[in-house]
């Protein structure tokens, strides 16, 4: 059955404004991306590992707009729309261990 799934970008109504959460990770993490170089490429992999404390309650598809819309401000990657191929996991963190993301990008050759 064909369909056409709607970006995230479609899905509202109306203005929406960025959190004081959304706002903080943004000025963490462009602050950690600074001087990790950059990919050029138009074809890219990725992919992404959360460990999360709470993982069993937490989507990974809820995390990734913000974290791939970051890679692109920061100027890690071009642009989010260059990503060919998206892999997600999330792995369970013990509470005495800091949340943490793992990414790993590459050049994917068609």
């Amino acid at each position: 059955m064909p369909i056409t799934v709607p970006s995230d970008n479609v899905l509202w109504q109306g203005r929406r404004f960025k959190t004081k959460r959304y706002k903080d990770f943004t000025d963490e993490a462009l602050w950690l991306l600074q001087g990790k170089g950059s990919i050029d490429s138009k074809c890219l992999e990725v992919h992404i590992v959360y460990y999360w404390h709470n993982w069993m309650l937490r989507d990974v598809s809820n995390a990734q707009k913000s974290l791939l819309d970051i890679l692109a401000k920061a100027g890690t990657i071009v642009d989010d729309r260059y990503i060919m191929k998206l892999s997600v996991e999330k792995r369970k963190q013990p509470k005495d261990l800091p949340e943490k993301v793992e990414l790993d990008i590459n050049e994917l050759t068609l």
